[in-house]
């Protein structure tokens, strides 16, 4: 752990290395991102209608 003498805006450098969620496929993961985008696209549609 570094250590700051002083109050400031420190710059760390850490290692990007993306870590796999294991057992979850990219394809699984695309139906759950769009599910929630349709549900909130529903949501404003009915927010705007009700207006």
């Amino acid at each position: 752990m570094p250590e700051y003498l002083s109050p400031g805006v420190y710059v760390e450098e850490v290692s990007y290395r993306a870590k796999a969620i294991e057992g979850v496929s990219t394809f699984v993961l695309g139906v759950v991102i769009g599910v929630a985008a349709a549900v909130a696209v529903d949501r404003l549609r009915r927010r705007w209608s009700d207006t």
